[in-house]
């Protein structure tokens, strides 16, 4: 059975608390190894307790197992080694996996409705238009004697024309998207929700999701930084590589390049569109020593807000394929029905 987040957030988390208490990485990496039951990432760390044994930086070693360690994470740990913050990086790192796989979880269980509607509604279609259109077709010819079929009854028609002649083709597709489907509700390892968020972040409704996931990411990241006292300049550049979002990332970059030329850093923040005025005040507003703690609440804030935009796309998904489906049948029904009436007139005439 393959590794997933959630144990790989608690290797994060309990590497964490090894750092923190300065056992040495390999030795740290080697005992957590010794206490993973699953074959595949024991090996994997053990790997890469052998790596650092060597001196190979924590990142580069996991850069090597990108199915299971995440670019993102990868690169925030590698700002952690660079920041003497790896310790603090790495219990974020087990926050924000936890973080996202229960997302990912509330997700899917929103959007596994909708699939499951659309696949049952496919095969329904699909039985229409093989089965029940060719024989309103026959009687259609048969009675109507050549006349022409009104357009949408033409339409509807020539679909089931369609379904019929590519009907291995059809149901190819059907069963290959149905695989994949259980693959990606059904696989809880790393490389299936990172497959399963790039499906959805192209899905409409679903922006404000991202938009809000990473300003928490930000927030955070900012907060943990700030904790350690590392300047703005080195915070900012930082995160602008590890954020994902590249508006996000270049504006992060514009605003370390405007303190290094010695801009105020409320300013550099008030400059950038996509940073939220909330951040802004917080920053303009809170003492220095109590921002790291504000941040942190900003962020849980935002994670609040990624969940509500997860349920109000979920019932705005619901609603857009309930009007789909109606306009669907309503077409079929018509379709279909309209030339009866011209039939019936005709046998009464």
């Amino acid at each position: 059975m393959a590794t997933n987040e959630t144990e790989i957030a608690d290797f994060y988390r309990q590497l964490s608390l090894l750092v923190k208490s300065n056992l040495p990485l390999p030795e740290s990496i080697y005992q957590l190894a010794a206490n993973f039951d699953k074959p595949d990432f024991k090996q994997v760390l053990f790997s890469i307790s052998q790596g650092t044994s060597r001196g190979q930086p924590l990142s580069e070693a996991m850069r090597q197992f990108p199915d299971y360690f995440q670019p993102f994470h990868v690169r925030m740990i590698e700002c952690g080694e660079k920041s003497g913050t790896l310790s603090e990086i790495l219990n974020e790192i087990a926050y924000m996996s936890r973080m996202n796989h229960q997302l990912v979880s509330m997700v899917k269980g929103i959007a596994l409705y909708p699939v499951f509607t659309m696949s049952f509604s496919f095969i329904l279609f699909f039985l229409i238009l093989r089965l029940v259109v060719p024989q309103f077709a026959q009687i259609f010819s048969e009675l109507l004697e050549g006349e022409k079929l009104p357009p949408l009854t033409a339409l509807i028609v020539n679909l089931s024309s369609l379904s019929i002649r590519y009907e291995i083709a059809i149901l190819s597709f059907f069963l290959v998207s149905i695989s994949f489907l259980i693959w990606l509700f059904g696989n809880r390892s790393p490389s299936s929700q990172k497959a399963f968020l790039k499906i959805i972040r192209i899905i409409p409704l679903s922006g404000n999701i991202f938009k809000n996931l990473q300003m928490s990411r930000f927030c955070s990241m900012w907060a943990v930084f700030m904790e350690q006292k590392l300047s703005m300049v080195y915070a900012f550049e930082a995160i602008s590589e590890i954020i994902e979002e590249s508006k996000l990332s270049a504006s992060l970059k514009n605003i370390s390049r405007g303190c290094s030329e010695g801009r105020d850093v409320v300013e550099c923040l008030r400059n950038e569109e996509i940073i939220s005025d909330l951040v802004v005040l917080t920053v303009k507003n809170v003492p220095e020593n109590r921002r790291p703690e504000e941040l942190k609440n900003l962020a849980q804030m935002y994670r609040e807000r990624t969940i509500a935009a997860i349920n109000k796309a979920g019932l705005a998904w619901d609603a857009c394929l309930i009007i789909m489906l109606s306009v669907v049948v309503g077409n079929i029904i018509i379709g279909l029905f309209t030339p009866l009436i011209a039939i019936i007139h005709k046998l009464g005439g």
